[in-house]
């Protein structure tokens, strides 16, 4: 397969010191022009690109996602809204703008 169809994939480390504790914003690229894009918050440092609604924030769109950590919570400014995750097992509060 020709590397220029491959997916990209990207982790970054968000890290609250008051509680030791990380997420991991990971995001998947795809698609000829790059216009197909996953980005997933989760606890699990694994970068198995899975998306598990029941317990990570999902993003299915095209679209950057913008945060801010601040004391013990994570703040997201995105126009799309994922559900809330019913086993999303973190300290740190997630708060959707």
């Amino acid at each position: 397969m020709d590397e220029t169809f491959k997916p990209e994939y990207k982790i970054e480390r968000i890290y609250f010191p008051e509680k030791r504790e990380s997420l991991y914003l990971k995001r998947k690229t795809c698609g000829i022009t790059g216009n197909h894009q996953t980005t997933v918050i989760s606890k699990k440092k694994k970068f198995q690109f899975e998306t598990e609604t029941i317990s990570d924030y999902v993003f299915k769109e095209f679209l950057e996602i913008i945060f801010k950590a601040e004391n013990n919570k994570l703040i997201i400014y995105s126009y799309y809204k994922p559900e809330i995750p019913i086993k999303f097992e973190s300290e740190i509060e997630i708060e959707l703008r």
